[in-house]
């Protein structure tokens, strides 16, 4: 790897990576294409980042010539990686505003089954801090903000199918609001929310009970059929006509 420019550089954050307690890689993005440009190299370089740090109690090192930021929870290992002369402040502030951030969004489960099933949000977490190694947002608050992330609702893996029509009830009164809101969001990764699930399970219903209507009226019984006909008119022919 070529030397690097001791001149400062909005290019602040060279890598970030989460690995489980393993060492495996969850999610990884590289700023820099000429760190370790080939997928090998990344791997070897997680491993040998995870084999100094994931049994340290420092928060800092410097290995292969870089450093690295880093800290853990539960089963999962958080790093940010910034070039030698890189303020380890810096890199540090990034990595507390995307755990801070994920301890939102996973509701305080900060480990690897509650990332894996949220990482549509995680990915949008990591993309709101960083854009190509610049440093865009070190509040976590902010972050939250942008990726339109509501505190009082719980991470979509939490609620299951059979939960979603009693949530439904409550939207029942609101049906155009939520048509609104869902024709908004068309299109954006924020469409998964809560309320639009809710639009389409609400959808999905009332086709249903179309479709339910639809078959009854074509299985009815000959005794009820027999009922029906005993309703109508004597001189009613089979033509319509009485």
């Amino acid at each position: 790897m070529d030397s690097m420019s001791m001149e400062p550089s909005l290019y602040t954050v060279k890598a970030l990576f989460i690995l489980d307690n393993d060492g495996n890689r969850l999610l990884s993005k590289y700023y820099d294409p000429e760190l370790y440009p080939s997928m090998k190299e990344q791997n070897n370089f997680e491993k040998n980042v995870f084999n100094k740090t994931h049994k340290a109690d420092n928060e800092i090192a410097f290995l292969e010539g870089m450093t690295v930021v880093y800290k853990s929870s539960i089963d999962l290992f958080f790093y940010v990686v910034g070039s030698p002369q890189e303020n380890e402040l810096m890199l540090m502030s990034v990595l507390n505003c995307l755990f801070d951030s994920l301890t939102q969004i996973l509701r305080k489960n900060v480990e690897r089954r509650y990332l894996l099933e949220n990482m549509e949000g995680v990915f949008l977490v990591v993309d709101e801090i960083i854009d190509g190694g610049v440093i865009l947002e070190s509040d976590p608050q902010q972050v939250l903000q942008k990726v339109n992330y509501k505190s009082d609702e719980s991470p979509l893996s939490e609620q299951s199918v059979a939960q979603l029509p009693e949530a439904d009830r409550s939207y029942d009164q609101h049906t155009p609001e939520v048509d609104e809101e869902d024709e908004e969001l068309s299109g954006n990764l924020q469409s998964y929310s809560r309320v639009t699930l809710v639009a389409m399970v609400m959808r999905m219903q009332k086709e249903m009970d179309g479709l339910r209507e639809q078959i009854r009226r074509l299985t009815v019984t000959p005794e009820e059929d027999g009922e029906v006909v005993k309703q109508l008119p004597k001189n009613y022919n089979s033509h319509g006509a009485c």
